[in-house]
């Protein structure tokens, strides 16, 4: 039993050989569903120094390992294995089905995520009122990332900040199709519940404001020119006295078709001019979006390159 337990003890070179021996038979050991056979030329080839049981039960120890390794590993590719043999297994089965299929964990725990995106109603009113509590903080800052950690965390942390602010984001899209879809004289009022709670946050900010000079500017013209089913006015008859009409008006009424079509191009003008103020307002809120975004990524990086010097250290010591 001590010869035993003394011929499962593997050398580091030993290792270094099963691993070679594995790799140009794995093709191999892929396709067969009895395997056997695979594992006692893998000993003859070894010299015969571990039984094919020991080299099954040593392919499976590696395997696990590999594994385990590769559960910790960053999804986005930092925090990279300080393990001796990860990269020579990964070669053999890094790209294999079975493999892959072992990182259903990580999906699963994506779906759990997008589950938590999926917002309650007293959780969107607690937001709308944390909101409304911090929106002139939110328009005053420039970068304001953590102003909605602090929005999550007053919200016990059931939704992280990214997702509060992706939430806050479509908010305040939907409010802005349920206004233009609002009858600009004031009649059909929007059915969307939290219309009200978001126009007391946005509907009086200048951005917010400057987005429906649209419909006012498209009606402001058309009322000054005449419809052309209109009756001709009925003349009206010389009175003794007739006032003296005044040069504003008679200039107004004297107006031809080419002075009205002029103002109105000077309407369309001033529209196009706002709109791509408006463009450029919300370019430069993305722009931050994006920096802080990158920040975020380069401070990652640096947390990451930072524990890889620590556990190649750590490695180092403990003789691995």
């Amino acid at each position: 039993m001590a010869m035993r337990k003394r011929r499962s003890e593997w050398t580091l070179q030993d290792e270094t050989e099963l691993l070679e021996n594995w790799e140009s038979r794995s093709n191999d050991l892929r396709k067969a569903k009895r395997n056997a056979h695979i594992y006692q030329e893998i000993s003859m080839e070894m010299g015969r120094r571990y039984t094919a049981e020991e080299i099954h039960c040593k392919v499976k120890n590696l395997t696990k390992k590999y594994r385990e390794e590769k559960s910790k590993i960053d999804p986005f590719g930092g925090s990279p294995s300080v393990w001796k043999h990860y990269q020579a297994v990964h070669r053999i089965m890094g790209t294999t089905a079975v493999n892959s299929a072992l990182y259903m964990k990580t999906d699963s725990l994506m779906s759990i995520r997008k589950q938590r995106s999926e917002w309650t109603l007293p959780d969107e009113i607690e937001l709308l009122e944390k909101w409304e509590a911090r929106s002139h903080d939110l328009r005053k800052a420039k970068r304001n990332a953590h102003i909605y950690r602090e929005i999550a965390m007053e919200m016990g942390r059931r939704y992280t900040a990214e997702e509060v602010h992706c939430k806050v984001k479509n908010l305040t899209k939907k409010y802005r199709e349920e206004k233009s879809k609002i009858d600009p004289s004031g009649g059909s009022p929007s059915v969307w519940k939290h219309y009200q709670a978001v126009q007391r946050i946005i509907g009086s900010t200048a951005v917010n404001s400057a987005l429906y000079v649209k419909t006012d500017s498209l009606y402001s013209p058309t009322s000054s020119m005449p419809s052309p089913s209109s009756p001709f006015p009925s003349p009206q008859l010389p009175s003794p006295s007739p006032p003296l009409p005044s040069p504003s008006s008679s200039s107004a009424s004297m107006q031809s078709p080419t002075a009205r079509k002029r103002n109105y191009n000077g309407e369309m003008v001033k529209l196009i001019k706002q709109q791509t103020q408006i463009l450029k307002t919300i370019a430069e809120e993305s722009k931050l979006v994006n920096q802080e975004m990158i920040g975020a990524i380069l401070e990652q990086n640096r947390i990451t390159e930072k524990l890889s010097t620590l556990m190649e250290k750590i490695s180092e010591k403990l003789g691995f």
